[in-house]
């Protein structure tokens, strides 16, 4: 089996980690194209650039490469990211359509919190603030595609966090999902989804579809952890650099014990 060793678009690194990767080459096995969630764990993640889906073009998948830039002139993506593996999904200023879906397989059950990594990027129509960059429509349950509606619409409110393009435009920091109400209030009701015994070893699906431009989504996390902060999900997902020192250590333990 050939084994992908970059941080690109659908790298296994990338999805299912080094060890898993290692483990997969060492015994042959096959890996799905789902995210499948480690025996016992709470939590369950996945890179946004790696949609198992991605319909339409106002979702695009930038990095370190790309060459256009937002109203404060700032590359998108800067080299001075953040991003987890230098990539992220990007609501284009531009396009028509989209829908990104999200594929995961459980091991555990329990209600699984949503956490999003995100930075704005200004869109051309108000450098004032990032008013018309902050808001996407998320899924409130497995399998459902959100409609354009209060009741799908996730804001990133920025209150807590630090203001200014200097701030962002490339920063990636974490957000609890909350979507509005039926009136309309920000940030009224916390994303819940319910992974039940019988959905254990299934497919799961969590879908994204756009609202504004701008915005864009460095990594999704559920944990049945609620209220995490921005410091405990850093801790959580660390930078690559870690999982590359683990990983490495980890495959040479393995060849290490395979010769013995």
């Amino acid at each position: 089996m050939r084994m992908t060793m970059n941080h690109g678009k659908g790298s296994m690194l990338k999805r299912y980690g080094w060890f898993s990767c290692m483990l997969a080459m060492l015994v042959g096995g096959t890996l799905h194209a789902a995210t499948v969630q480690e025996v016992g764990s709470n939590r369950v993640g996945v890179q946004a650039e790696s949609p198992d889906s991605l319909t339409g073009t106002r979702f695009i998948i930038v990095d370190t490469t790309s060459t256009f830039t937002s109203a404060y002139g700032t590359t998108i993506l800067p080299a001075t990211t953040n991003a987890l593996g230098e990539a992220a999904l990007l609501h284009n200023f531009s396009g028509s359509g989209g829908v990104a879906r999200y594929d995961f397989v459980f091991d555990t059950p329990g209600t699984y919190y949503a956490y999003m990594r995100f930075s704005f990027f200004e869109d051309n129509a108000n450098t004032g603030n990032y008013g018309n960059e902050d808001s996407i429509f998320v899924s409130t349950d497995w399998g459902d595609v959100p409609a354009g509606d209060n009741l799908h619409t996730m804001d990133f409110s920025t209150s807590g966090y630090p203001s200014g393009h200097s701030a962002w435009e490339g920063t990636y920091r974490w957000n609890q999902v909350y979507v509005r109400n039926s009136s309309g209030a920000f940030r009224s009701t916390k994303v819940a989804l319910t992974v039940d015994p019988g959905d254990l070893g299934n497919t799961l699906s969590f879908y994204m579809t756009p609202r504004e431009s701008g915005i864009s989504i460095d990594y999704l996390l559920f944990s049945t952890d609620d209220n995490l902060t921005n410091a405990q999900l850093n801790l959580l997902v660390p930078e690559p650099a870690t999982f590359s020192v683990m990983g490495l250590g980890m495959f040479a333990l393995a060849m290490r014990r395979r010769r013995a």
